[in-house]
């Protein structure tokens, strides 16, 4: 994959890949050290989570269009090696986090799939307005006691007030990236709103 051309996006937008039971299968040692070696990159670039992941549900019988979504991701990696995260000392510590599912999304097992980037109350922005509803209006939580007490742990920590739930439209849901494929232009977006930048751009 040296050679190879590179890409704008890890993944096509849209693309949901499933298991391929028909399909032709693929050499499955080489396939884990290729998703393998990906996963090593997600400390430094959360622009590939979702479709890293995404891929890595396959191991077990990988078959060609989850080796082609694997190259992809390659191709992708080729065309940005330059980008990584950038902190920058002296800037405001203060620690923002998000919040998004892609509900059933898993054509398989009808998973879901959630990310999120997560000192005192912590400001978690989330698109889903009755999440934010049920956590703080203890009349919510009365007509939903059917629901395991597991699922209120957001209403428990907003209560106590370590966190802080506000509303975001889904237009400027950071987590996104991290759970579904997105057009380009949102893909983009996204990625300098998560802080990742070229090599070249900061010198």
């Amino acid at each position: 994959m040296e050679n190879c051309n590179s890409v704008c996006n890890p993944i096509v937008p849209g693309n949901k890949l499933k298991k391929d039971e028909d399909g032709i299968t693929c050499n499955s040692t080489s396939y884990k050290q290729m998703v393998g070696c990906l996963m090593y990159l997600l400390a430094t670039r959360p622009d590939l989570a979702f479709s890293v992941c995404l891929v890595a549900r396959f191991m077990e019988r990988p078959t060609e269009i989850h080796v082609a979504a694997v190259k992809r991701i390659l191709r992708y990696v080729k065309g940005t090696v330059s980008y990584g995260l950038w902190f920058e000392k002296g800037k405001d510590d203060e620690l923002v986090g998000w919040s998004d599912s892609d509900y059933a999304g898993d054509l398989d097992d009808r998973k879901s799939t959630s990310g999120s980037r997560n000192k005192d109350c912590v400001t978690l922005y989330c698109d889903n307005s009755s999440t934010i509803k049920l956590s703080k209006n203890p009349v919510m939580h009365g007509r939903s006691k059917h629901i395991d007490v597991r699922f209120h742990f957001l209403r428990d920590l907003t209560k106590d007030g370590k966190i802080q739930l506000l509303h975001c439209s889904s237009f400027e849901q950071t987590a996104d990236i991290m759970t579904k494929a997105l057009s380009l232009e949102s893909f983009c977006k996204f990625r300098d709103m998560l802080g990742l930048c070229k090599l070249e751009d900061i010198n």
